[in-house]
């Protein structure tokens, strides 16, 4: 601990003992308002996190800023005495303290002169109704080496440069905040909002980000998480429009989840571990053990010249958790799983009860590119739903590709590789199997890639208007796999698993995930032991050897293939509730006969 109380843990501490279970072998155009989707406002979530941070800025000084009507010779304290610019409240903050900011348009950037403490934070804070709008100055937001700092319900708007940095920062919420650009800024930095340098413990909750970067030449990111960077929680946030991508990680142990995200200029997510890459030769950049859930991941599109992008989101990592996400009407595949010779490390990942709707390519593509080099084993696709995707290629309606070009190495070739449970629309399997022998040479290697999926017309609730919910008597009931099982028979609260990757304790960011082991009631996961391969549960249980365990309960024989179990709501992500020019394009009618379940 430092002596503001900041944890200084590494990453790398967590990244020790790698997974030690590797084995060797626009046409859619969705109608209405998405009335599935409950608006979660980020007004609502803003308000949320300030009850809870609330009580960590007592006994501290309230402060005043009024670009209008201010008078920075003043003391600030009252609203009758308040300061006219950002930059004299700056200087006075102190841990605990409080900035309230009046309506108005701020040309300072917002840079406190210290940190805060975990009792006491530093909050600046627009008043509530009043559009609190900084603008057009070099850096609109700057972190860097602070910590315990909340910035709420302020515009960010044009910068100069760039919309933030937190470089080496701990602990700081950026929330409910709007971040607004041009498209057209070519010459700025490249991320619109960058976390980097080892920052840790940093919440993006409940904001807009739209139009970063320049659509005309692919660049820009509007939120990056880099250069050992960890711990870092994205939450219930709308992105909109960036050059390259919305969100680029490159990074591990960041937590990505119930955000709604489109991107009209290139691909929506961007998660790589990067070896050597050319803008930065001689480093490395591990990105592992990155969790992306309840998502909304919509309407990427190639990018100005058609060559690039297009896809929901490129996996270019290891042992990524990608689960309880739709995939939603993009122009390419709705996720991409890949490496070359700069991202050469692309194993372990898991990719289980997400939805696939109306993509264009494909729902999923595994390839590395025919490079020999990069290691693609050990990844797993599991109880998933592909409905509607290949639009774009309807001779050959693929709703699910496995593309492993050959090559004279024979260590080219993925071991482990596992497609089970999954529930889809077209392209039958004999097809698949047919492809991976194509591609791969020897099927007989490849005997567990197969496993109890289901081809059947997926009947959903109404994916015209992105109701993804089964309706009834739909196919994909109860036809999920387990996700592990236990290694032996015991009893107590530390079970033994064949492979704890599917599962989070949460890292200090969420809550742990709640697992079902057997015919006994989901229980939550405390601690995940990754070298053991354990779980701790929240309470002793007792097991047999080859339990099944599952993610959470479910009512019938197994759980249901997509992102929700039959009968269940769905998760709400933030919805863009501007005039509509977001919605995606068109393509799909809607499930005759598909009827809605109640949901509870």
């Amino acid at each position: 601990m430092t002596d503001e109380g900041v944890l200084e843990r590494s990453p790398e501490e967590h990244l020790e003992h790698p997974m030690t279970t590797r084995t060797p072998c626009d046409r859619f155009v969705l109608a209405g308002r998405h009335r599935w989707l409950p608006l979660m406002l980020v007004t609502s979530l803003a308000m949320g996190w300030t009850a809870m941070s609330g009580t960590a800025h007592h006994d501290g000084v309230t402060y005043y800023v009024d670009a209008r009507r201010g008078d920075d010779e003043r003391d600030g304290r009252t609203p009758a005495t308040r300061w006219r610019t950002l930059g004299r409240a700056n200087a006075a903050v102190h841990p605990g303290d409080t900035v309230l900011i009046f309506g108005g348009v701020y040309h300072q950037t917002l840079r406190p002169g210290q940190s805060g403490t975990a009792a006491r934070r530093i909050i600046y804070r627009a008043v509530p109704g009043q559009p609190v709008i900084i603008e057009r100055t070099e850096w609109l937001i700057d972190l860097n080496e602070r910590s315990y700092i909340t910035v709420e319900g302020i515009i960010f708007r044009h910068p100069l440069f760039g919309w933030g940095e937190i470089r080496n920062g701990h602990h700081n919420e950026i929330i409910g905040n709007r971040f607004i650009a041009s498209g057209r800024q070519s010459r700025t930095a490249y991320a619109g909002l960058l976390v980097s340098d080892g920052a840790s413990d940093n919440r993006i909750i409940g904001n807009v980000f739209r139009d970063w970067g320049d659509v005309r030449t692919e660049w820009g990111d509007a939120l990056r998480v880099s250069r050992g960077a960890h711990h870092t929680l994205i939450e219930g946030n709308t992105f909109l429009n960036a050059g390259h991508a919305l969100v680029d990680i490159d990074t591990s142990f960041t937590i990505v989840r119930r955000n709604y995200f489109q991107n009209a200029w290139q691909k929506d997510l961007d998660i790589v571990w990067q070896v050597h890459p050319r803008w930065a030769p001689g480093e490395q950049f591990i990105a592992r053990r990155n969790i992306i859930e309840y998502n909304l991941i919509v309407g990427a599109h190639r990018s100005a010249d058609g060559k690039k992008g297009g896809s929901g989101m490129q996996v270019a990592a290891a042992e990524t958790i990608v689960r309880r996400n739709v995939f939603l009407v993009n122009e390419e595949s709705g996720l991409i799983i890949d490496g070359w010779n700069e991202a050469p490390h692309v194993y372990g990942n898991r990719v289980y009860h997400n939805t696939f709707v109306g993509n264009g390519s494909t729902g999923i593509m595994i390839t590395n590119w025919g490079i020999g080099r990069v290691d693609l084993d050990d990844n797993v696709i599991k109880n998933n739903v592909f409905y509607g995707n290949g639009w774009r290629d309807r001779e050959r309606s693929i709703a699910y590709r496995v593309r492993l070009r050959r090559t004279k190495d024979v260590q080219c070739l993925p071991a482990a590789l596992v497609i089970a449970g999954n529930c889809w629309d077209a392209d039958p399997l004999a097809d698949l199997e047919g492809m991976i022998e194509a591609f791969l040479g020897d099927p007989m290697r490849f005997w567990n890639v197969l496993e109890t999926n289901r081809r059947v017309m997926p009947r959903l609730v109404d994916p015209a208007v992105g109701d993804v919910r089964l309706a009834e008597e739909c196919g994909c009931i109860d036809i999920g796999v387990p996700l592990t099982r236990t290694r032996s028979a015991g009893s107590g609260n530390v079970v033994p698993v064949v492979d704890a990757s599917y599962f989070t304790d949460g890292a200090g960011l969420i809550p742990g995930d709640r697992v079902k082991i057997g015919a006994q009631p989901a229980i939550a996961v405390l601690h995940i032991d990754w070298a053991e391969q354990t779980l701790t549960l929240a309470r002793p249980i007792r097991w047999h050897a080859g339990d099944p365990v599952y993610l959470d309960d479910f009512r019938g024989r197994g759980p249901d293939a997509g992102v929700v179990e039959f009968g269940d709501a769905l998760w709400p992500v933030p919805w863009p509730h501007d005039s509509g020019e977001h919605r995606p394009q068109r393509g799909m009618k809607s499930d005759s006969g598909g009827r809605a379940p109640d949901s509870r």
